[in-house]
C-alpha cells in the first residue's frame, strides 16, 4: 500500500502543531471563575462549621480532662467561661502561700483556695481554649459569675452541679452544651 494515499498521513501530509488560542484560554478561565464564585460561599461555610465543631469538641475535652484530673489528683478545679474574651479555661483553685508565683514549691506548701471567691485574674491556668472568632458564648446557666466570667467548680470527687452553656456562631446557629454534674456526660443540643 502506498503511504502517500493513506488518509492517516504520510510523506505528502504536512503536520501542523497547534496550541490553544487566546479565546479558548479566556473561555476556560471564565468558566472556572463562575464555578469558583458559585462554590466559594459553600466552602467558606464548611470551614466555619468545622471550626465550630472543633471548638465544641475542645470544650468537651476540657471538661472531661478537668473532671478526671480533679478525681485523680484529689484537687478542686474551676472551669471558667469568659464571654468577653472568648476563652474557656481550666483553673486550679490552689494558690501558693507566698505571692511569688514563679517559685516551684513542694506539694505540702500548697493550700486550697476558696472557690466561692474565684478570681480569674489571679488563678493558675491549667489549660485554656480560645474560641474561634465566629463562635461566642451567649448564655450560661447553673454557674457562678464574676464580671464577664461564669465558672463552675469540679470538686475532688469529680462532681459538679449540672450546668448549661449556650454558644452562637456567626450564622446565628445556637449550640447548647448540657453538662450533667454527677456523671460528667455532655450533650450537644443544636437549636435551629
Amino acid at each position: 500500500m502506498d503511504r502517500s494515499l493513506s488518509p492517516t498521513g504520510g510523506a505528502n501530509m504536512t503536520s501542523r502543531h497547534r496550541g490553544f488560542t487566546l479565546l479558548e484560554i479566556l473561555l476556560v478561565v471564565l468558566v472556572l471563575g463562575i464555578c469558583m464564585a458559585a462554590f466559594a460561599p459553600v466552602a467558606l461555610q464548611s470551614v466555619e462549621a468545622a471550626r465550630t465543631r472543633s471548638a465544641l469538641r475542645n470544650i468537651i475535652s476540657l471538661h472531661h480532662y478537668g473532671r478526671t484530673r480533679s478525681m485523680r489528683g484529689q484537687e478542686t478545679l474551676v472551669i471558667s467561661y469568659d464571654a468577653l474574651n472568648g476563652r474557656v479555661s481550666l483553673n486550679s483553685s490552689r494558690s501558693l502561700k507566698n505571692e511569688d508565683q514563679t517559685t516551684s514549691l513542694p506539694p505540702e506548701r500548697w493550700m486550697p483556695g476558696p472557690t466561692d471567691q474565684f478570681d480569674p485574674e489571679n488563678s493558675a491556668v491549667v489549660r485554656s481554649i480560645s474560641l474561634p472568632a465566629e463562635l461566642r458564648i451567649e448564655a450560661t446557666e447553673g454557674m457562678q459569675e464574676t464580671g464577664s466570667v461564669s465558672y463552675i467548680t469540679y470538686r475532688s470527687n469529680g462532681s459538679t452541679p449540672t450546668f448549661r452553656v449556650e454558644l452562637v456562631d456567626s450564622r446565628g446557629d445556637r449550640y447548647e452544651l448540657l453538662i450533667e454534674g454527677t456523671s460528667g456526660h455532655v450533650d450537644i443540643l443544636p437549636h435551629i
